[in-house]
């Protein structure tokens, strides 16, 4: 599983295995929130969120180092860092 969304919570990569060391993808979870995700060498090298407004909680598994891209975690919950992040707005259609 690469995101498990819920609410105004999104989990990045709950199930990825740990001989995934690299990945790419982009996927829609609730709310119309749109996830760009990039991983290299096993770490998260980018990560873009768009959707309505409103602050979502990112969860990503602390091996991934993601504060290395977005700084301090604001929590972190066992093996997740937690990190919360306004999403860019999404382009007008047309």
């Amino acid at each position: 599983m690469l995101i498990q969304s819920d609410g105004d919570r999104i989990d990045l990569l709950p199930a990825v295995p740990e001989s995934w060391g690299t990945l790419a993808f982009q996927l829609w979870g609730v709310n119309r929130t749109r996830v760009n995700v990039s991983v290299e060498d096993g770490r998260l090298r980018e990560l873009t969120v768009a959707g309505p407004a409103g602050e979502r909680r990112i969860r990503v598994p602390a091996r991934f180092g993601a504060s290395e891209l977005l700084g301090s975690p604001a929590a972190v919950e066992g093996a997740w860092e937690v990190f919360v992040v306004q999403p860019d707005a999404e382009p007008d259609a047309g």
